[in-house]
């Protein structure tokens, strides 16, 4: 009688120490059922919404639908990836900066570049304000008052605690009081550098409209620009591909043959259409996407896309070239992922460390006179290990390409899973550390989800015993986790 009690006590503990999660396909069955039926494009209207959120949504109702065969969770995949479809630039007529509209999603909210224009007396611009932060353009606001040839520039952005003046500029540019030697920075930079010592403006940057002119009193706010982006491709996608995938391996699935067709055919043109952003190189049998075009309103313009988009576009066009066959995914595939093991650094343990970028932004930076961006001319060298947020996105580069017989085999996923084992996972199993050499940093790291380093579990079974322990001491419900831990443990048992 003493024993029951003492192991009842201990039982009591352990489910106050690890919350009050449930993991049963009964309980995501439930959290499925509390997933919001609202579209997440309308809130925004940009792209980020789909990318970051609803796709992530969708794979966990294909994790389910994994699970259970329940095809009512296919319905509602199709519901879901019809709906993100719609929202493609060219299916709602919507054109971006460059005045075109592309098959692809358009983002324009926090993360690009913000412009307003100011007008002088006759209504028509004179200056045009750019912001050269890399985020959060939409929050800078601009003041202008004028007393005779002369004006003022207040500049302000909350986020970024910056508060600005530029007083007695003058649009004559021979004056030495001229707004443009006064205000623009010749190195802008992605974040505000905080020196008394630089007098020019840490926000934006003022360009004559025009033959220019003075502007009369005003107050604008910058907008940010939208931009047709390209490394959404993968992410948004690649959902809907894996679906397509499924549909096409089983001939009783074969009512959802056309919705499968149809994303085929959309991915296709989407990726034919940004082949003109696909970049050979830097280093022999490499390859990679550029963030934009030179001067467009990403940020970072004309340099190739971090890892974690690569990934995306890897297991997006793994799925593609298993569907259609077409040499030019097989192509794309190797070459990203040439560069993605070409930049893995074997370290003791048996286990790859790695950059959130590569080239000369992680390595040299580059000068006015080698720079391939008009947004930053100068930029000094960004070193930045990999989080373990963004990090499961570069798992999912390797985990793809291993799928489909290119460059990586189970020998790397090993060593991933040694990087989680060791690097990531903190000792106590309750949580991550930041970044993928096991530097801890902020909690929003530490809180990223299991679901990307769950499947690495196929090479090392604890790798799943760990996630089902983080997921269970943080105590939340989460349905694309738990949808993911439920799928993992139904392929490894």
């Amino acid at each position: 009688m003493r024993t029951t009690i003492c192991v009842l006590i201990l039982l009591v503990i352990a489910v106050q120490s690890y919350g009050a999660v449930t993991i049963s396909t009964e309980k995501c069955e439930q959290l499925y059922a509390q997933l919001s039926q609202n579209d997440p494009w309308l809130k925004t209207e940009c792209g980020s919404a789909l990318a970051w959120g609803e796709a992530a949504r969708i794979h966990g109702i294909l994790d389910l639908y994994e699970v259970t065969g329940d095809t009512k969770y296919l319905n509602e995949v199709v519901r879901r990836c019809d709906q993100m479809l719609s929202h493609r630039d060219d299916k709602r007529g919507f054109k971006d900066y460059s005045g075109k509209t592309h098959k692809a999603w358009s983002v324009g909210t926090k993360y690009t570049i913000g412009e307003a224009a100011l007008v002088g007396q006759s209504g028509k611009p004179v200056i045009r304000i750019r912001a050269t932060t890399y985020a959060y353009n939409g929050e800078t606001k601009v003041d202008v008052t004028s007393s005779g040839d002369a004006f003022t520039l207040h500049v302000v952005n909350a986020h970024w605690d910056r508060d600005e003046t530029f007083a007695d500029l003058s649009a004559d540019p021979k004056n030495a009081r001229y707004f443009e030697k006064i205000i623009n920075n010749p190195d802008p930079q992605p974040n505000p550098v905080k020196d008394p010592a630089i007098k020019t403006s840490q926000l934006v940057k003022a360009i004559p409209i025009g033959m220019g002119g003075l502007p009369t009193p005003q107050s604008v706010t910058l907008k940010p620009l939208s931009l047709a982006y390209s490394g959404y491709l993968g992410i948004i996608y690649h959902p809907m591909l894996r679906f397509a995938e499924l549909v096409k391996a089983n001939p009783s699935l074969k009512e959802f043959a056309p919705a499968a067709d149809r994303y085929i055919k959309a991915a296709d043109e989407s990726y034919a259409e940004f082949e003109t952003d696909w970049r050979k190189g830097p280093g022999k049998d490499e390859g990679y996407y550029i963030t934009c075009k030179r001067g467009g309103p990403f940020p970072y313009d004309n340099i190739g896309e971090p890892f974690n988009y690569l990934g995306e576009h890897v297991a997006a066009q793994a799925s593609l070239y298993k569907l259609t066959g077409k040499a030019i995914y097989k192509d794309h595939i190797q070459r990203m992922a040439n560069l993605f093991k070409n930049r893995l650094e074997l370290k003791p343990g048996d286990l790859y460390v790695w950059y959130y970028w590569y080239g000369a932004i992680t390595k040299t930076g580059w000068t006015k006179e080698n720079s391939p961006s008009d947004n930053y001319p100068v930029m000094t060298a960004r070193p930045y290990v990999e989080d373990v947020s963004h990090g499961t996105l570069d798992v999912q580069l390797v985990m793809s390409a291993e799928r489909v017989g290119m460059v990586f085999d189970k020998g790397d996923i090993r060593r991933l899973a040694n990087t989680f084992m060791k690097n990531v996972l903190l000792p106590d199993h309750s949580g991550f550390y930041a970044r993928v050499d096991g530097t801890p940093g902020s909690e929003r790291y530490s809180d990223a989800g299991v679901v990307g380093w769950l499947p690495l579990a196929q090479v090392n079974p604890a790798v799943y015993d760990a996630c089902r322990e983080v997921y269970e001491k943080r105590g939340t419900d989460s349905f694309t986790s738990l949808a993911r831990l439920l799928l993992m443990d139904k392929r490894l048992h």
